[in-house]
């Protein structure tokens, strides 16, 4: 009987390590996934960190790109590089930004522009 009960204690202790552990993930994650990228500026391991889909090779291969080539002039010019579809694009375009000044700001109050 003794050795039931701890069996049933370890197994708990184990489920409640784990979802706990799941739980971490989970927020580092959604962290990720709320982070704004500036593919203009960001390193390959930033990249690969913070976008969908986008692992380590691909992530080389856009800085390689963006070195090759000059800064990205649209975030549609990402498609250019190998490994990146339209629909990876579309899955990460909420947090991809072309520099920090695209990130649009208000302008100030009485401001008419033209």
């Amino acid at each position: 009987m003794r050795n039931q009960v701890n069996r049933h204690w370890a197994w708990v202790r184990a489920a409640l390590l784990t979802g706990c552990a799941g739980i971490g993930l989970a927020a580092s994650a959604l962290a990720a996934e709320d982070a704004v990228v500036n593919i203009n500026e960001a390193s390959a391991q930033m990249l690969a960190e913070h976008l969908s889909g986008v692992g380590e090779a691909t992530a080389a291969r856009i800085v390689a790109y963006r070195e090759a080539n000059g800064p990205f002039q649209r975030i549609e010019d990402l498609v250019l590089v190998q490994g990146i579809g339209e629909r990876l694009l579309q899955r990460n375009r909420p947090r991809l930004v072309l520099s920090e000044a695209s990130v649009a700001e208000p302008a100030p109050r009485g401001f008419i522009s033209n």
